[in-house]
């Protein structure tokens, strides 16, 4: 009998599901946080995850756009591309201003790659893909830099300016 290939779902339908997940084992305040992420993540992925597409993949973009802007990059394309933007999104210049909503902003990216991983989702990637290695070093750079801005702020010194990339 042969298999018939599972479909690989949009990122909407990964956003659903993971942040359904999510959310189901957070506290009230916690569960803000991540929503905010989940909100804050597809809008980047509406005004920047263009760059990261191929000419045919922003053809469909901008067909989709034409119909609904709002969640047109989520709706059309697939978890690899979102894993790729989740690289430019671990940027200083998108992290959240305020450290407690940046710290829940990493736990939730860090967790929604891991997640996509196990899921099988990313079987295009292997472990030392660039992109792999440059998104866990982008997370650990995020973490560092947030450790030492919290480390600032209790020794009563403004954060450090932040490296762009």
């Amino acid at each position: 009998m042969t298999m018939l290939p599972i479909p690989i779902p949009h990122i909407s339908t990964v956003f659903d599901e993971y942040f359904a997940v999510a959310v189901s084992r957070a506290r009230p305040l916690t569960v803000t946080r991540i929503l905010a992420v989940r909100s804050h993540l597809e809008r980047f992925l509406d005004e920047q995850g263009e760059r990261i597409l191929t000419t045919s993949q922003q053809a469909i973009l901008r067909a989709e756009q034409e119909f609904n802007p709002a969640g047109a990059f989520a709706r059309t394309m697939y978890p690899d591309d979102l894993f790729y933007a989740l690289y430019s999104y671990l940027n200083p210049k998108y992290r959240f201003a305020d450290r407690i909503d940046a710290a829940a902003q990493l736990r939730v990216v860090g967790g929604l790659a891991q997640w996509m991983w196990s899921k099988g989702l990313l079987d295009e990637l292997t472990s030392n893909s660039c992109i792999v290695l440059d998104v866990e070093a982008a997370l650990k750079h995020a973490r560092r830099s947030l450790a030492t801005d919290r480390d600032r702020h209790r020794d009563g010194l403004p954060p450090l300016a932040p490296h762009v990339f």
